[in-house]
């Protein structure tokens, strides 16, 4: 069995990293801290695209599988 990433699973390994880098970890020891989040997080995540991946694309997700979302 191929457990390597495909091109699109690469890229979105590659985007979802990035994104956390750049908006989450700056913040996340602040976070845990309070134990609360910058709720605006959840919009700029759905901005880039990383919300709703396993949801079908009929109801608005990206319908994706679940070796995508693990990845």
């Amino acid at each position: 069995m191929d457990f390597a990433l495909g091109p699109e699973q690469e890229l979105i390994r590659r985007s979802t990293r990035e994104f956390c880098e750049r908006e989450v970890l700056p913040n996340a020891r602040d976070w845990d801290r309070a134990e609360t989040m910058d709720r605006g997080i959840v919009a700029k995540l759905a901005d880039a695209g990383l919300l709703g991946c396993g949801l079908p694309e009929a109801y608005g997700g990206m319908g994706s599988t679940p070796s995508h979302t693990a990845s």
